[in-house]
């Protein structure tokens, strides 16, 4: 695992990615990351439907939804 910054120098923000890959995807890889990291959330409080410290993920559900099964 190698820790990249995705953020600014002022604010960092890290992100974990794997150490398998040539030094060119990895340079792809870390311009994606930091080009859209608002899409990638790097801390649990950060992640829509987690709640607190305490990493519990919220589902809302409608009362009147009829139950499915799916594979």
């Amino acid at each position: 695992m190698s820790k990249v910054n995705i953020g600014s120098e002022d604010q960092p923000k890290f992100a974990n990615i794997g150490d398998y890959w040539d030094e060119e995807t990895v340079n792809k890889i870390k311009k994606i990351l930091k080009e859209y990291q608002e899409v990638f959330p790097t801390k649990f409080y950060e992640m829509k439907g987690i709640i607190g410290d305490l990493r519990v993920m919220q589902i809302p559900l409608k009362a009147d939804a009829k139950p499915c099964k799916q594979r």
